[in-house]
């Protein structure tokens, strides 16, 4: 009993001594790695492809081709997953035998010694055996329950995760065919090892233009968006001359008394070579040629250098040369030539001026003197109110897209005349001389484009109200409109609309109402505007002229007014009208009477 009782002493003060050994104890595992995501091989997809045009070589007149360089940048999706891991633990027999078998088997051997000699001598136990017993016995149990015989690692293990995207590198991209598209064409072209292309400008048949203006090349490579780049034609383009008047002589320098070398007559163009410092004069040659011819006499315009050999010269021109020798010529108008120079300069002012002259429909009749018309209006804005030429949009044979881009449509007011003006400081001036014609149905009127049919003018027309309706949204300081039109269906060479009743329609054209404004229209709504065959010009268009020279300053003061200019002019159309044609022509003027239209000095 005495044995059993020190060995439950024993085991219950080991008990006591692995309770304090322990307490707070846990397994000793290795610090695990940090949890990565990493991309799975070969699962990479190509979602997108960003694209960067630069200029490498600009176009010249000389040489009308420029060079791009295109580089291409491809980001691409990834599929990740995430690598995590979980603590493993081992067996380790080897460590077991000697942290847990061993010091029991000591501890259990010692206790036993002290009992065994215990009972030999019927003395008490041996309080060392029993507390050696007691520490090998705790060492094993403690090593048993902290699993100091097991080693322990770290098992990896995978779960998808996000997908992930780059974006490489701009790399050049090479020997690929682009489209390369503007002016409504498209080109292909191929570039390079290093990413480069050439563009020939001359494969886009670039129109003639009335005033520089920017050109976007929009490149694409297997129909994506690739980028662009803007030109002006003015690095491109070469400047033509074409003689607006009926002749006019080619000096050898510019000065009016200089040596006159020849005549260029009307229609002939020629490239602008050179230019005096006042840019009145202007040096053009004129195939084997060449000469100066002053500014005013001319219509300048661009055009790229293959496409000026193509140039046609105006059909009434008299002769495709210049005669070697000055002959005389009658065949212009008083009001063409010493055109009154006031010293004017209105710098922000705008003009649009319209000739049309030439129609496609078989059955339109031409109107015969509506360019030179235009022409000599465009001269009267620079030379006579000071208008700046740039500020001029001129257009001859006009289509009915040059209508909507320059004047707007019913759904957007805000066309190429809008974007010019500075509110509140331009004084705008519109002019045009072409075929009106009705609808016949609504009596409305339009403008007749040079690629419309009379017949189906609702559809292919420029709507007069739309015109008008336009015009009063625009932020003008001053607004004149001159339309040597009419709208009633017949014309001077005789009725307009094929299949219609010969019966003149009543056209109610909607008048601006506007204190700023002055309209001025050549006929009455019923009426038919008439030429003036001797003086090369419509009746209306050639007494406006004459009224702005002089002519109606009835009081000598060296201004016009519009009453002035309305009283002249009603006291010459509706008479020669009646002379020349027997029939009515009525012209009608609205706006302030006493408003200055000029001053001549």
């Amino acid at each position: 009993m005495k044995s059993f009782s020190y060995f439950l002493i024993q085991f219950t003060g080991l008990s006591l001594l692995f309770i304090c050994f322990s307490c707070g104890s846990s397994k000793k595992v290795a610090q695990a790695p940090s949890p990565k995501i990493q991309r799975i091989a070969g699962s990479e997809r190509l979602v997108d492809r960003q694209y960067q045009v630069n200029m490498v070589r600009p176009p010249s007149v000389q040489n009308q081709d420029f060079r791009a360089r295109v580089t291409v940048s491809n980001t691409y999706e990834y599929q990740t997953q995430h690598i995590n891991y979980k603590p493993r633990g081992t067996f380790n027999a080897g460590k077991f035998i000697f942290k847990v078998g061993v010091p029991a088997a000591i501890g259990t051997l010692i206790v036993a010694k002290g009992i065994e000699a215990s009972n030999f001598a019927e003395d008490d136990i041996s309080w060392g055996h029993f507390a050696g017993g007691l520490l090998f016995t705790s060492m094993s149990l403690t090593s048993l329950f902290k699993g100091k015989y097991i080693d322990w690692d770290y098992r990896e293990y995978t779960v998808p995760g996000p997908p992930q995207t780059e974006q490489k590198s701009p790399v050049p991209l090479k020997d690929s065919q682009l489209s390369v598209s503007t002016n409504r064409i498209s080109r292909n072209f191929l570039t390079n090892a290093f990413g480069e292309t050439t563009v020939h400008l001359q494969d886009f048949q670039f129109p003639q233009l009335s005033y520089h203006r920017d050109f976007d090349f929009h490149f694409a490579h297997q129909g994506k968006n690739a980028g662009s780049v803007t030109l002006n034609s003015n690095t491109w383009m070469k400047s033509i001359a074409r003689v607006g008047l009926s002749s006019v002589k080619l000096h050898s320098s510019p000065f009016e008394h200089s040596p006159v070398m020849g005549l260029a007559n009307y229609g002939m163009q020629g490239e602008i070579i050179g230019k005096n410092t006042q840019d009145t004069w202007l040096e053009v040659t004129f195939r084997q040629k060449k000469g100066w011819l002053p500014a005013s006499s001319v219509q300048v315009f661009y055009a790229t250098a293959s496409s000026i050999d193509q140039l046609r010269p105006d059909p009434i021109a008299h002769t495709p040369s210049i005669p070697e020798t000055e002959t005389d010529t009658n065949t212009f108008s008083d009001v063409d030539i010493d055109i009154p120079e006031t010293g004017l300069v209105n710098p922000d002012a705008i003009a649009v001026i319209i000739g049309n002259k030439n129609y496609v429909a078989r059955d339109v009749p031409n109107v015969d003197f509506a360019q030179q018309d235009a022409r000599i209006v465009k001269n009267y804005l620079i030379k006579t109110f000071g208008f700046q030429e740039e500020n001029i949009l001129y257009y001859e044979d006009a289509t009915q897209g040059n209508f909507n881009s320059v004047f707007g449509t019913s759904l957007n007011h805000k066309g190429r005349i809008y974007d010019l003006i500075k509110p509140g400081v331009s004084d705008v001036f519109v002019y045009y001389s072409g075929h009106g014609a009705p609808d016949i149905q609504s009596q409305e009127g339009y403008f007749v484009p040079v690629d419309c049919e009379p017949s189906t003018v609702t559809l292919n027309g420029y709507p007069v109200n739309v015109f008008y309706q336009n015009l009063s949204r625009l932020p003008y300081k001053s607004l004149t409109v001159v339309i040597d039109a009419c709208f009633s269906g017949g014309s001077n060479k005789g009725m307009l609309i094929r299949n219609a009743s010969p019966i003149f329609i009543n056209v109610k054209n909607k008048i601006l109402q506007d204190p700023n404004a002055i309209i001025l229209t050549s006929t009455g709504g019923d009426q038919v505007s008439s030429w003036y065959p001797e003086k090369k010009h419509s009746l209306f268009t050639y007494y406006f002229l004459k009224a702005i020279r002089g002519s109606a300053d009835f009081d000598s003061d060296k201004s016009i007014t519009l009453q002035e200019l309305s009283q002249y002019i009603e006291s010459k159309v509706p008479s020669m009208s009646r002379k020349l044609y027997r029939r009515d022509q009525q012209p009608e003027m609205y706006g302030r009477l006493d408003k200055v239209l000029i001053e001549l000095e």
